[in-house]
């Protein structure tokens, strides 16, 4: 109760407001995993090096700027009332105007310019290679990287 939760629908939900860690707006985004875009009340966060924190959304740096931009086509959601509702500490939902597309990646390995290979943490666990995925024969004399990574799907690093 001290940190305004309460029972809706048999769920557990925090009230808007100062200590809701989502912070002051949430981007809800059709997709079959639940996952949102949302604000901060922790803006520290995002000077760590490993910023994985959350529970699988993604945590938006700057998101009343975002909102406002998101909003912009709307002539019925001027900058001013973006930041009027903002700051009012209620619930609104929102429905874009205008859609955009939204393409999430998350990467465990990469190619820099310079050749270099990033390696990173599957926080997800999601660079697990299937069993039904077979290994390159690597013994003969024409096998190079550029068939290994083929092959394999992917890097586990």
């Amino acid at each position: 109760a001290r940190e305004g939760i309460h029972v809706v629908d048999g769920r557990l939900v925090q009230d808007p407001g100062p200590s809701n860690p989502l912070g002051s707006v949430k981007f809800v985004f059709d997709n079959p995993y639940s996952v949102y875009l949302h604000d901060t009340t922790a803006p520290g966060l995002f000077d760590r090096a490993y910023r994985f924190a959350s529970h699988g959304c993604i945590r938006v740096s700057s998101a009343d700027d975002l909102a406002r931009q998101l909003l912009a086509p709307d002539p019925q959601w001027p900058a001013e009332r973006v930041d009027h509702a903002l700051q009012a500490g209620r619930n609104n939902t929102v429905a874009l105007r205008v859609p955009i597309a939204l393409h999430i990646v998350y990467d465990t390995a990469w190619v820099e310019e310079d050749g270099t290979i990033q390696f990173r943490e599957d926080v997800y666990h999601r660079d697990r290679i299937p069993s039904s995925v077979m290994a390159p024969d690597l013994s003969g004399p024409i096998a190079d990287s550029r068939d290994v990574g083929a092959t394999a799907g992917g890097c586990t690093g």
